[in-house]
């Protein structure tokens, strides 16, 4: 089997995924930046003198004024962004932990009845179905196979065992073709 080559960037894969965790992202950012921007703007709006001159003998230069400001407002924009930064991954380790503690489990248990479940509020729509159809080929060719175990094992209490060469083989057949172990 050929791999697929992984392009840098392609946007076509899990748009949707892609543009929830873009708006989020970008939502953040402007929190962050909004609250640097009303910290920048209730420093800066006091009066410092009467005149010009009474300024001027208040602040020497403008970054003495600016430098602080604006080092208070750029580490509340971080904190305000890094706070919604880390509840995002929520929405994505919350999907991750069920798929890990509910279907592997199960699958691990050799239950290949359970299906696979997201809340509706998870951003993983697809993942779920994908899984259960996976799961769904593998279950049917496990029954192919009890199937042909079932009739030879029939083949051996008639004693026939021409035909239970005939199924041993074909159940052979079939595992070699449609499953790789």
């Amino acid at each position: 089997m050929e791999r697929e080559r992984r392009r840098r960037l392609n946007l076509k894969v899990k748009k949707d995924l892609q543009i929830w965790i873009l708006k989020r992202t970008i939502f953040s950012i402007i929190i962050g930046m909004f609250i640097g921007f009303i910290i920048l703007y209730l420093f800066s709006h006091r009066e410092l003198g009467e005149t010009y001159w009474q300024a001027h003998i208040t602040i020497r230069r403008v970054s003495d004024l600016l430098v602080p400001v604006m080092l208070v407002a750029g580490a509340a924009g971080f904190l305000g962004s890094l706070v919604l930064l880390i509840l995002f991954p929520q929405k994505i380790a919350g999907p991750i932990y069920r798929l890990e503690r509910d279907f592997c489990n199960h699958l691990k248990q050799g239950d290949l009845t359970f299906k696979f479940r997201l809340r509706r509020e998870d951003p993983f729509h697809t993942l779920p179905e994908a899984i259960n159809e996976a799961v769904g080929a593998l279950r049917e060719k496990i029954v192919v196979i009890h199937q042909k175990v079932e009739a030879a094992k029939k083949a051996i209490e008639a004693g026939k065992t021409e035909e239970v060469r005939k199924e041993l083989q074909e159940l052979e057949n079939f595992m070699t073709k449609n499953l790789k172990f």
